[in-house]
């Protein structure tokens, strides 16, 4: 018996159309799902604001928390928006430390980090950066740039 691509009933099976007019809402919707992964994939971050200043220099200045105050120092080098650099810290608790720090400068912002427990969100205006930092707890420093 040969088969002729009809159904039990004598007619031909009906295969429902991939696109046509009964399909052209689906189809784009497929497109525009398509295009929205594509477009999602290939990075539409928005990017960070450029540094609007230069950190550069050696630094010098105060901090203060709730178990002491002492001095603070930064020896900082700006290329781009990356910072590298050295922190030192003595007094109250904690007498004399020493780290590499590095970090970002966005706008005006300077986050620095550190291997040693150590991370601040900074707020640098002209020749002088304040804010808030965490070694061992909760601190703020004021620094001011030696020429």
């Amino acid at each position: 018996m040969r088969r002729t691509g009809l159904g039990r009933l004598g007619r031909r099976a009906a295969v429902p159309p991939l696109i046509g007019p009964r399909r052209p809402r689906a189809a784009w919707l497929c497109w525009v799902f398509c295009a929205l992964v594509v477009l999602g994939g290939s990075g539409c971050k928005t990017p960070l604001p450029a540094p609007t200043v230069n950190v550069t220099g050696v630094w010098h200045g105060t901090w203060r928390g709730p178990y002491g105050s002492g001095t603070i120092g930064l020896a900082l080098q700006q290329t781009d928006a990356a910072v590298v650099g050295e922190m030192t810290l003595s007094g109250g608790p904690a007498e004399l430390a020493k780290a590499r720090v590095e970090g970002t400068v966005v706008g005006n912002t300077v986050h620095l980090k550190s291997v040693e427990p150590f991370r601040a969100e900074l707020s640098a205006i002209g020749d002088e950066i304040t804010g808030p930092f965490h070694y061992r707890y909760e601190n703020a420093m004021s620094l001011r740039r030696t020429r």
